[in-house]
């Protein structure tokens, strides 16, 4: 719709019936008048199709970024826990030998 919005054409067929001067007052009326070629069933639904497996990519792709973001979080956890893990050993190390 905004790509016909701003063609020429609309622009034309908006304003051809518009009153006023500098700024046209354009009525209901006028709008209603206005054709919009759209293309036929077929089409729009072959274009419907495509939009929906689109979407559906899209949300496969969202859900294996939140589980590879889950899998980041656990990640980063288990090596903070390792580097702690790993501290305490060597500070009990060091203590041992003094």
């Amino acid at each position: 719709m905004a790509q016909v919005a701003l063609t020429n054409r609309f622009k034309q067929d908006l304003l051809i019936d518009a009153a006023g001067g500098a700024r046209p007052n354009v009525s209901g009326k006028n709008i209603e008048k206005i054709t919009i070629p759209l293309p036929p069933p077929s089409r729009t639904k072959k274009i419907a199709d495509l939009l929906t497996s689109i979407d559906y990519e899209i949300e496969k792709e969202l859900d294996h970024k939140e589980q590879l973001e889950t899998l980041k979080k656990r990640f980063n956890a288990g090596i903070i826990n390792w580097k702690n893990t790993c501290s305490s050993v060597i500070v009990r190390a060091i203590q041992l030998r003094s």
